[in-house]
């Protein structure tokens, strides 16, 4: 078994088994090294969509390296990948308690926590992983979007213009940042948050998303209008206008009544 996963694993790499060391090499411990590379390959089988093989190779490494952190979040990685949050959130958890200085861990299982639906927990964990990692954005960013889901959109904005000062090529958190300004009712901040990334015609139709979920219909179909006025073939701001146009009212007997002439600025 173990030597089939290994071969299978080697050659995922384009590689050929490592074998002992000789006098004079450089690697006195090749076995613990090509187990770093094999955990490497779990994420490339993930990223390829072959989450059964990456969590039968991570569930033997895991049976290798019990007490090694860095294979107790390959293995949360490849159960969340297939599926099974619970069993994953509980690898980030003895991953977090191996390592307790790695952000990764922490990042990784609030993010699992958000899917569960448990926020509270999830901005804990993620607050922890900022502050061990405080200049990566991408745990900012993170931070940023459990404050979103917490429903705590002054917050998310804090973080996320952290993420945006760390890195400011980072596209999902200017996104993020757009979204969450308007949520916090600073439109003109949002549209130019989505301005920076995005063509006018994209902006507008995604301060009109953002407008729609915080429950705004009539400014969601201005901004979705205005992104057809830049781009009459936009797709999103065309499906957006057919979600947020009210209902026709009906008659006595269930029967569609004529439309009344609009109110709103074309």
């Amino acid at each position: 078994m173990r030597r089939s996963l290994a071969l299978f694993l080697a050659a995922t790499l384009g590689a050929a088994a490592p074998t002992p060391a000789t006098g004079g090499g450089l690697d006195a411990r090749p076995e613990l090294a090509y187990h770093r590379v094999k955990v490497r390959v779990v994420s490339t089988l993930i990223a390829r969509g072959r989450a059964d093989l990456a969590l039968e190779a991570a569930s033997q490494l895991a049976l290798d390296a019990p007490e090694d952190a860095a294979t107790a979040v390959a293995l949360g990685r490849a159960l969340e990948a297939g599926g099974l949050l619970e069993e994953a959130e509980r690898a980030f958890r003895r991953a977090a308690r191996l390592d307790r200085r790695d952000p990764v861990s922490r990042d990784l299982l609030g993010r699992v926590l958000l899917r569960l639906g448990r926020t509270a927990e999830a901005v804990s964990q993620i607050r922890r992983a900022t502050e061990l990692a405080p200049f990566q954005p991408a745990v900012w960013n993170d931070l940023g979007f459990a404050w979103m889901v917490a429903g705590e959109p002054g917050r998310a904005v804090g973080a996320l213009e952290r993420a945006v000062e760390l890195d400011p090529s980072v596209s999902r958190s200017r996104v993020n940042l757009g979204f969450a300004l308007a949520a916090a009712g600073r439109d003109e901040e949002a549209l130019a948050s989505f301005r920076a990334l995005l063509g006018p015609a994209d902006a507008y139709a995604d301060l009109g998303l953002a407008r729609e979920r915080r429950g705004d219909a009539p400014g969601a179909r201005e901004m979705y209008r205005a992104a057809l006025r830049l781009d009459p073939r936009h797709g999103p701001a065309r499906e957006g206008i057919a979600r947020t146009e009210p209902s026709p009212p009906t008659g006595a007997s269930g029967d569609a009544v004529g439309p009344e002439p609009s109110h709103e600025t074309p």
